[in-house]
């Protein structure tokens, strides 16, 4: 990890956050949508969708054994990928390569915060915290869906059975 010569200022909207830890608070931003498509195209589908489901909190146990069956030792790279996108120390940086492939880079975050001294259950509470963050807010209203089922209706042809 880098040490910053000057703290990063923490904007004062709803994207930024933090999650208190044992020993510290370490400030965060919710990652775009994007973020996690272009991680989809990285694992295959089902294991990403069982480790959200996961990391949600909506697993159930059956679930959770599929995950860590299916992607193994994907699911620790996927962990430190949620928590690099999203990290936003005030006063440390990483050094995991962004440009590295989606796994790789995931790989590097979860190695350097355990040589950091932040230990499997704090890496896995940041990303559990970051993912019910994104879900917040990314769920789109009842409202909203409504709206888009309306416009996206067919009508019937006239004298059709449809």
């Amino acid at each position: 990890m880098l040490k910053r010569e000057v703290l990063r200022s923490i904007p004062n909207q709803s994207k930024y956050f933090a999650v208190k830890l044992k020993s510290e608070s370490v400030d965060l931003r919710i990652p775009s949508a994007l973020v996690f498509t272009n991680l989809s195209k990285s694992i295959n589908t089902e294991n990403l969708v069982s480790m959200f489901s996961l990391l949600s909190g909506d697993a159930d146990t059956a679930t959770i054994f599929s995950a860590f069956r299916n992607a193994g030792s994907d699911i620790l790279s996927i962990v430190g990928f949620i928590v690099g996108k999203a990290w936003y120390h005030q006063g440390l940086d990483l050094e995991a390569d962004p440009n590295a492939t989606d796994l790789e880079f995931g790989a590097k975050v979860f190695e350097e915060l355990d040589n950091a001294g932040y230990d499997l259950n704090d890496i896995v509470m940041i990303a559990l915290t970051v993912m019910h963050q994104f879900k917040e807010a990314n769920t789109i209203s009842k409202e909203a869906l409504e709206k888009a089922n309306f416009f996206g209706q067919k009508k019937a042809k006239r004298g059709s059975s449809k």
